[in-house]
This record gives C-alpha cells, structure tokens and sequence, in this order.
C-alpha cells in the first residue's frame, strides 16, 4: 500500500475523538494539581497570562489545528502499518510520541537553553497525549 492510499482508509470520526481527547489530557496535565505550577514558572508565566481570553483563544486554536494535523498523521501511520487496536494503537501512539515529537522537543529546546525539568514536562505531556490519540484511533478502527 502507497502511503498516500491511506487517506482514503482513515476513519473521521476516530479523528475527531483523537483530537477531542487531546483537550482533557492537557487540562489535567497542565492542571495546578499535577504540573500547571512548575509548568507556568519554567515558562516565566503568571496565571493571569493563562487565564487571559485573548490568549487562551490563539492557544487553543493552535493546538487544535496541531491536533488535526497529528491525529491524520498518526492515522495514516497507523494505516500503512497495519496497527489496530486500541492497546497496540497505544503502544504504537506512545512511540510517535516519544520518537517524533518529544525528541524533535528535546532538540528545540536545547538550542533554545529551555530548562531540562520543562521539556521533561512537555515531552511527557505529547508522548501521552499521542498515546492516547493512538488508543482511540486503534479502537475505532479503519
């Protein structure tokens, strides 16, 4: 199968729940409770920048533009692979995660002098996050 052939295969609504998901992992990750403190200091950020409309806005459209683009992405990997199943599309999720995007971090990062316990904080976030983007879509199927 050519790679390109999988967009025809991917299932929207699996798509859809991926990028859905994407919203309740980084809530609780970014939460005060787990890491929204150490987060926002590593990052030179006040509460009241988080909590700014304006800016919440312009963030939240980004990423959910991100979400789309990662979500078809991993689809299509996930196609031309062959991995279904919400446990294999997990495991399969988690290693993008970790072998695409936290790696790509951990090198922007460290030519932009970011503090290791940050990246370590974001990195993690995104190899979750693709984790569970890879579980849904492995659940629903293609």
């Amino acid at each position: 199968m050519e790679w390109t052939d999988a967009f025809g295969d991917i299932n929207y609504l699996a798509i859809l729940g991926a990028v859905i998901s994407t919203f309740p992992v980084g809530m609780i990750w970014y939460s005060e409770s787990l890491f929204g403190k150490t987060w926002m200091k590593l990052e030179g950020l006040k509460k009241k920048d988080v909590e700014n409309k304006d800016n919440m806005m312009r963030a939240m459209t980004s990423s959910t533009v991100a979400s789309v683009v990662s979500a078809v992405a991993l689809a299509v990997l996930m196609i031309t692979t062959n991995t279904s199943g919400w446990v294999n599309g997990m495991i399969f999720g988690a290693f993008i995660g970790l072998g695409i995007a936290a790696s790509a971090m951990v090198t922007h990062d460290a030519f932009s002098l970011k503090s290791a316990k940050l990246t370590k904080i974001n990195a993690a976030h995104d190899v979750v996050s693709f984790a569970v983007m890879g579980a849904i879509i492995g659940a629903f199927g293609f």
